[in-house]
Formats: structure tokens, C-alpha cells, sequence
């Protein structure tokens, strides 16, 4: 019994010197910790999109499908990929280095990673998506031995060791990280082991994890997550022009041609009537 206090004293400590590390790593370089807003309730207007999508052609519904963007559909997001390019490159000199990413859902997050990865140097990567609540030891031991292909690891040691020996460093990316934990007394089990598996493998692995912003704050709050990254990368809320050349690009694809619909209220205007069709549209 002694014995696990001493342990997780020890656990506590460590932690605590990390967080505190961190802390002074972010000062040294001119890092100050900025919340992100929450711009935007993404998740209700998906479910929008979603019901809009199943009543357009299946050629446009194609090119609206909720999947990572590629080639020409694109938006370089230069200041994240950049960021995320530093990161990538102080991690490479050995300094120690911690990525978070946050943005809502269907933001371009998994898009951006994809772009970065293919502008670096080529390096082993090991991507996951977590699409249930991890939450417990016996869960998040199932969730590790299966992603980084091992047998029977049941210690957090274990795979602190294992990853410390492996050959070649990687690149370790976990989408969706607010499935690793629950908003109840030891919920954070899972969060807490991973922040101790991070923090003893930097040397071998650059450890990329993505949250959304209500998830990133609320475990700011709560357990100080900031502590453990020295890079957090926001996802910035595009433009409205920038939003708008995405639609036009995806309609221009297709050779198709978009014609707007006035509403009740612009029909019963004068000026709209006295346009042309060509000018009608310019003006709706």
C-alpha cells in the first residue's frame, strides 16, 4: 500500500516538473498561452449541412462528402502548417517538443496534418482516430497495444520503454482525444497516463494530439492540459471570401453552373425586376 503511494507521489512529481518545464520553455520563446474561442456551434450546423447535402444532385453531394480536402480543393492553412513545420523541426534537434491542435470538427484539421506531413522530410507516422470513449487502464492498454502493434502491454512502463527503443523516432497523431476521458470522478485516468507516456518518450516520438476547443478549455480548467504542450496550434476561423472561392472551386470542377433563387422579399423590389438575368444573379 505504501509502496503505490510512494509510486504515484512519485508519478505527481514528475508531472509537476514537466508542467513546470513547459511553463518555462513557453516564456523563454515568447509563448503566451491564449484561450481559443469557440467561434462557431459547428456540430448543430453539420447536422444542417447533412439534411441540405441529401437533397442535391449526387454529383454535388460528392463534392461536399465530410472527408479530408485534397489537391485542388485545398486551402493552405500556412500559418498552422508552419507552425506545425517548427515544431516538427525543433523536435528533430532533439529538444522537447509537444503538438496540439485544436479546432472544431470538419475545420480542416485532418486536411492540414496531411499537408504537413507531405512537406516535411519523409518520416514513419502512426495516425489514430478515436472513435470511443477510452477511458479506463484495461480500454486504454487495448487502445495502444493495437495502434503501435505490441502484445500484451498492461504498464504504462512498458511502453515508455518500448518506444524508447524503437529503431526509427516517429510521428504519433490522435485525432478525437476527447474520447479519453469522462466528466466524473477519475475520469481523467486515461488523459493523465497518456501525459506521462508523452512526456517520457519526446526523444523517439512527436507526439501530435487534436481536441476541439470546448474540450481543450474545459480540460484546461480542469487538469491544466496546456501544461503538457509547448505548441498549440489554433485553427483559425477562414474568411467569408475564402469560404466562398471553396464553394466556387468545387462548382467550377464540375462544369456546373450555380443559379441563386430571390427570396419573397427581394421579388417584390422594383430595381431587382428591371435587371437583366445576368445582373439578377450578380445582384442575389
Amino acid at each position: 500500500m505504501n509502496d503505490d503511494k510512494s509510486t504515484k507521489s512519485k508519478k505527481n512529481f514528475f508531472l509537476s516538473y514537466i508542467e513546470d518545464k513547459i511553463d518555462r520553455l513557453k516564456k523563454l520563446v515568447g509563448v503566451v498561452d491564449k484561450k481559443a474561442p469557440i467561434s462557431f456551434k459547428l456540430s448543430e450546423f453539420m447536422q444542417e449541412v447533412d439534411s441540405a447535402l441529401e437533397n442535391l444532385p449526387k454529383e454535388y453531394q460528392k463534392l461536399y462528402e465530410f472527408k479530408p480536402a485534397e489537391g485542388v480543393f485545398f486551402i493552405d492553412r500556412e500559418t498552422e502548417i508552419e507552425t506545425l513545420e517548427n515544431a516538427y523541426e525543433n523536435w528533430t534537434r532533439n529538444r522537447f517538443v509537444t503538438c496540439a491542435v485544436i479546432g472544431e470538427k470538419g475545420c480542416g484539421v485532418s486536411s492540414t496534418l496531411n499537408s504537413f506531413l507531405a512537406k516535411i522530410p519523409k518520416t514513419d507516422t502512426i495516425r489514430a482516430e478515436l472513435n470511443e470513449k477510452i477511458h479506463t487502464k484495461d480500454k486504454y492498454f487495448t487502445f495502444f497495444n493495437t495502434l503501435l502493434k505490441t502484445e500484451d502491454i498492461k504498464s504504462n512502463k512498458e511502453l515508455i520503454d518500448f518506444l524508447n527503443n524503437i529503431e526509427n523516432p516517429k510521428i504519433i497523431i490522435i485525432e478525437n482525444l476527447h474520447h479519453m476521458f469522462l466528466k466524473i470522478v477519475g475520469g481523467f485516468e486515461s488523459m493523465e497516463m497518456l501525459f506521462e507516456l508523452i512526456s517520457y518518450t519526446t526523444e523517439k516520438v512527436l507526439w501530435i494530439g487534436v481536441f476541439t476547443p470546448q474540450t481543450w478549455n474545459y480540460l484546461d480548467k480542469t487538469i491544466s492540459i496546456s501544461n503538457y504542450f509547448t505548441s498549440e496550434i489554433l485553427m483559425e476561423e477562414l474568411p467569408y471570401e475564402t469560404i466562398k472561392d471553396i464553394i466556387f472551386k468545387r462548382i467550377d470542377y464540375e462544369s456546373t453552373k450555380i443559379e441563386f433563387i430571390p427570396n419573397k422579399e427581394t421579388l417584390e423590389k422594383k430595381t431587382f425586376h428591371n435587371l437583366d438575368k445576368e445582373e439578377q444573379q450578380i445582384y442575389l
